[in-house]
């Protein structure tokens, strides 16, 4: 949980720049999947 709350704040901090907020969402949804052990 805490990768997903830094990612959430890289892209609050970088939300002038689309390409890496898109790059971090891509991130989340392929980490989603995951399951979690």
């Amino acid at each position: 949980m805490k990768t997903l709350e830094v990612i959430k704040v890289l892209i609050k901090n970088h939300h002038k720049s689309k390409k890496l907020g898109n790059a971090a969402h891509s991130a989340l949804t392929n980490i989603q999947p995951f399951p979690e052990c």
